[in-house]
């Protein structure tokens, strides 16, 4: 479910990357560009922000780290999650790309992807549901005088 977020990458790159190693570090694409530049010898531009990071320490074995801890996740110029090592966090939630959008205004849905790495379940949800999931006031259905009468709410005196 991760949306593309964690996908293979292979590498083949004879006398730096040795064969058959493997990771389970964060690389992400844009760290394509000041690698792939920097395995050149490209000086990257520094009048403008780069995002990623130059992975060629990480690939050639002299780290084992690849120093990038997370990521945030934009569909278009909204930000819809943030991925930090094993947790994701999401503002806005779409199952598939047709579905309607559920955003979380004040807690947003949090995964822990090592234990659920389908994205079914909120490990906030529990402390915290009455916040993601209000129930509407129903007006007219129940009023404020019959849930009065019936114990439900306390009687309290106002000057109308």
């Amino acid at each position: 479910m991760e949306g593309g977020l964690r996908a293979p990458c292979i590498i083949r790159w004879p006398g730096a990357v040795a064969p058959e190693s493997r990771s389970n570090e964060i690389v992400h694409i844009v760290d394509l560009y000041p690698t792939l530049a920097a395995a050149a010898g490209v000086v990257i531009p520094t009048d403008r922000p780069v995002d990623g990071i130059d992975m060629t320490p990480f690939f050639r074995g002299s780290s084992d780290e690849s120093g990038r801890e997370g990521f945030p996740v934009f569909v278009g110029d909204e930000l819809y999650a943030a991925k930090w090592r094993d947790w994701k966090w999401h503002f806005v939630w779409q199952k598939t790309k047709t579905s309607p959008q559920q955003k979380f205004s004040t807690v947003p849905k949090v995964i822990n992807l090592t234990m659920d790495p389908r994205e079914e379940r909120n490990v906030a949800e529990p402390f915290n549901t009455c916040t993601q999931y209000p129930v509407p006031r129903k007006r007219g259905a129940v009023s404020e005088r019959a849930a009065r009468s019936a114990g439900r709410l306390p009687s309290i005196s106002s000057s109308r």
